[in-house]
């Protein structure tokens, strides 16, 4: 796995501006990281609906089937993350972490 720039922000605290379902831009860089892209991909998966999701992936930059499988693990680990804090107090971030391990375990599929 090669090293890239990621955002590592993405998030339902919102750090991002979205229009009429579509990512329109990024507030906060603080985070700006190296580090796996799929942790930005799993991001997609936790923020966008499936219609824009591989839009999102062909202008990213380089993917493959291994890109996309850490993608999916990433984002049923931030999922499980969301749901312990959504249980600890921040019940709004309950719906984010069930819809992103849905949309994971949904965007699984055998190559």
């Amino acid at each position: 796995m090669a090293c890239a720039w990621r955002l590592a922000a993405w998030g339902p605290s919102g750090n991002v501006v979205s229009a009429d379902g579509a990512l329109a831009g990024v507030l906060d860089f603080s985070d700006l990281s190296a580090g796996d892209p799929a942790t930005d991909l799993a991001s997609v998966i936790m923020l966008l609906p499936p219609s824009v999701r591989g839009t999102f992936a062909a202008t990213y930059g380089p993917s493959g089937r291994d890109l996309e499988l850490r993608a999916l693990g990433w984002a049923i680990h931030f999922g499980t993350l969301l749901l312990t804090i959504g249980l600890e107090g921040r019940p709004s971030y309950i719906p984010v972490s069930t819809s992103t391990v849905a949309g994971a375990i949904g965007a699984m599929r055998p190559h």
